[in-house]
């Protein structure tokens, strides 16, 4: 052996630990690990997809760009978000110690939210946010809290799923380790110096190990030391250790009913998990549209023998809201209406022609409906900033709930209640105009006639009323013009539908005369009311 062999070959184990460590610090960083546990749950979900009634599920967590919630820094390095003052403090100085020093390494925001999302938003040309039903399902794809949330409990339950597997993979544990020591001239035995060098951490070598599934367990390790004693004729010594291991149990703990229990169980919440993801979607779409519950959704802990989410008979959501806009519609109706009314009973009042109770009457229904209509209204604002809320969006958006789909349902169109209230304004306006001016054109049939020929005069203001009395005359005519080509035209347009659809509706109700003198659905509706009633303790009501 060649004298300078020890010395090479301490030098080629430096240089591999060196290598290793370099390597190591290098892969192991949070992007690393983060891509990897993305691939991973990728992978494991995509097995559990294979059926096309939840094929959609992906387990993709990453937000949109054009989300609220989209983070647009860097996901490994984020700079640190803004802090209450006081709390602040204790990160860099708690109880009298100094706290970690690099906390704004990556730089300070101002920002909690995406800054840019509302860039992304359908606006008008007033800032509102136009919402149609298709639109509002899509803004709570991107922005609702609560369907992120479910996704990324699925992503927590492959997580689960993957450890579960890595206790069953081969499993290996190494390190390197260095050691120099020397003692002086004086000590017992002299002056001397030993450098070592072994692999595996704390003299425990290279070790593998990996677990069966009846609960054996085999262990294989490797030691190698290298020990270099710079005393005396600088001697070298090197011992290498191979051994295995491999240990089953038969009584406790043995078994796959017992080893397989804990992987067999996240493996099923998985793929249960998937599919509730994929019914919670559904769901998720009749809470937004309806207001229905989307029922439970993904849990990490299994137990989806939840009672099913109960129907509620008032609409809520998308489709509550304009139902909620209709009954304001219709109050808005009424109360116009009611106003007219009270305005005529007020002249009949002052006429002596109504007494002060019906008069009252009159007024307190009138003041009924402008109450409720205030309710109404109040009760809109509610729940859209509640709507506004579920969908993940602040509730000082200005928002504006419109669909043209359900304008085929109106039996009365805006504009025709827009013009009956113009109408009603127009009266308002030029009543006590056309009044006056009724009074002065008496005065001249009756100087025309011969009866107080001598005393009549024309009033001073007569110009001045004429005048007042155009402005409401221009608007009369324009309103009458409206009427006449665009209300006509709508409910001839109307008429003509009804036309086109009566052959149809005739055909169906001759169709169903026929069914119900044959006796073919009344023996329906009698077979349901029999199964019903036989039903036990049930309360029946008086006749």
């Amino acid at each position: 052996m060649r004298p300078t062999q020890p010395k090479n070959l301490m030098n080629a184990v430096l240089l591999m630990a060196i290598v290793v460590s370099s390597v190591t610090i290098a892969g192991c960083h949070r992007g690393y690990y983060r891509r990897q546990a993305d691939a991973e749950v990728k992978r494991l979900i995509s097995e559990k997809t294979l059926d096309p009634r939840w094929s959609s599920v992906d387990g993709n967590i990453e937000i949109d760009a054009q989300s609220r919630m989209h983070d647009p820094f860097s996901q490994d390095h984020p700079p640190i978000p803004p802090d209450d003052a006081a709390s602040h403090q204790l990160m860099h100085n708690v109880d009298g110690k100094p706290g970690y020093p690099h906390w704004h390494a990556n730089g300070d925001t101002a920002a909690i939210e995406n800054p840019l999302w509302k860039s992304y938003l359908p606006m008008n040309e007033q800032g509102q946010v136009v919402l149609s039903l298709e639109r509002a399902y899509q803004l709570a794809l991107l922005h609702s809290p609560d369907l992120q949330q479910q996704q990324e409990t699925l992503y927590q339950s492959a997580l689960n799923v993957s450890v579960e597997r890595f206790g069953f993979d081969s499993q290996l544990f190494a390190g390197y380790n260095s050691f120099f020591t020397t003692q002086g001239r004086l000590a017992a035995g002299g002056s001397q110096s030993n450098f070592s060098n072994g692999l595996g951490a704390n003299g425990q070598g290279i070790n593998l190990r990996r677990a069966g599934i009846t609960g054996a367990n085999l262990a294989v390790g490797l030691a190698n030391t290298i020990l270099f004693n710079f005393a005396g004729n600088n001697t070298q010594t090197a011992n290498s250790l191979l051994d295995f291991s491999i240990i089953q149990p038969l009584l406790r703990g043995a078994g796959r009913q017992r080893i397989l229990e804990s992987l067999t169980q996240s493996e099923r919440t998985l793929l249960a998990n998937v599919r509730q993801l994929e019914r919670f979607k559904r769901g998720f779409y009749l809470q937004v549209a309806m207001g229905r519950n989307p029922g439970a959704g993904v849990r990490l802990g299994g137990n989806f023998l939840a009672a099913p989410a109960g129907g509620n008979r008032a609409a809520g959501g998308y489709l509550g809201l304009l139902e909620q806009q209709q009954q304001i519609r219709n109050l808005e109706f009424n109360v116009r209406q009611l106003e007219t009314v009270l305005e005529q009973f007020v002249e009949f009042y002052d006429a002596g022609r109504l007494s002060i109770v019906q008069f009252k009457r009159v007024e307190s229904s009138f003041y009924r409906q402008q109450r409720s209509l205030l309710a109404a209204k109040v009760q809109y604002q509610t729940a859209l900033d509640s709507f506004k809320l579920q969908l993940g969006l602040p509730p000082e958006l200005a928002v504006v709930v419109d669909d043209e789909f359900l304008n085929q349902f109106e039996l009365i169109s805006d504009e025709v209640n827009n013009r009956l209230y113009e109408a009603g304004n127009l009266r308002k306006t030029a009543g006590e105009v056309l009044s006056e001016l009724d009074k002065s054109i008496s005065g001249f049939a009756k100087a025309k006639d011969g009866i107080e020929k001598d005393n009549f005069e024309w009033p001073d203001n007569l110009e001045d009323q004429l005048n007042q009395i155009k402005p409401s005359l221009t608007a009369a005519l324009g309103l009458i013009k409206s009427i006449r080509t665009e209300d006509i035209a709508q409910v001839e347009k109307d008429i003509q539908r009804l036309a086109n659809n009566r052959d149809s509706r005739l055909e169906y109700l001759e169709s169903l005369t026929t069914d119900v003198a044959a006796g073919r659905i009344i023996s329906n509706i009698s077979s349901v009311r029999r199964k019903h009633d036989s039903r036990p303790n049930r309360t029946r009501r008086p006749a």
